[in-house]
């Protein structure tokens, strides 16, 4: 997106509890989910019902999320999940929580057993639609890059298939202009 974008994120992170992300966002992104410098980071989450997440990014060190010294990271996954990982996170100060399920539901009751209730779901489209879907998003952000990248023709975009591989490819745009409508909710309707 942005560097204000990046920047209202850190603060938002540093304003919760805990962060939550799935499995592909660690794969894809190898993030932080700290705030950065700010004055609290909150207790990162990853959930993942298979846990086939990598170990170490393309150089060989851990990744971020399994670096614990200053930021905890807690991992949901379902019961019996690559038991071989579960031992190798734990090693490194990784907590793993299985569930006999993984969903959004499972998860927040398991943070407000802990007092953990603000909770920043950081998280790609699959796990975002499930935390919508049952009832475990009160509040959404959306940050939108001015970025046209195309989303080919299995992507819902406006923008069919251009061919890029990378963001650093994506169309810039200049002069945007943003225009918000919403719809009434049905206790507004007469």
């Amino acid at each position: 997106t942005h560097p204000t974008a990046r920047s209202r994120v850190h603060r938002l992170r540093a304003a919760c509890d805990a962060a939550i992300i799935g499995g592909n966002t660690v794969r894809r992104d190898n993030p932080h989910l700290t705030s950065h410098g700010g004055s609290h980071d909150p207790l990162r989450v990853v959930m993942s019902r298979s846990l086939d997440l990598p170990r170490t990014d393309p150089q060989g060190e851990p990744l971020h999320l399994w670096q614990t010294a200053t930021t905890p990271t807690l991992v949901f996954t379902e019961t019996g999940a690559n038991p071989d990982l579960q031992t190798w996170l734990r090693d490194r100060g990784v907590e793993v929580v299985e569930l006999p399920q993984v969903a959004p539901a499972a998860a927040l009751a398991v943070l407000a057993e802990r007092q953990l209730v603000s909770v920043l779901w950081e998280c790609g489209g699959t796990l975002a639609a499930q935390a919508i879907a049952d009832g475990s998003v009160q509040k959404i952000l959306a940050f939108i890059a001015p970025k046209i990248i195309g989303g080919g023709s299995a992507a819902p975009s406006p923008v069919g298939d251009l061919g890029f591989t990378r963001m650093t490819e994506a169309i810039d745009l200049q002069r945007v202009t943003c225009l918000l409508y919403t719809s009434p909710s049905p206790r507004d309707r007469t």
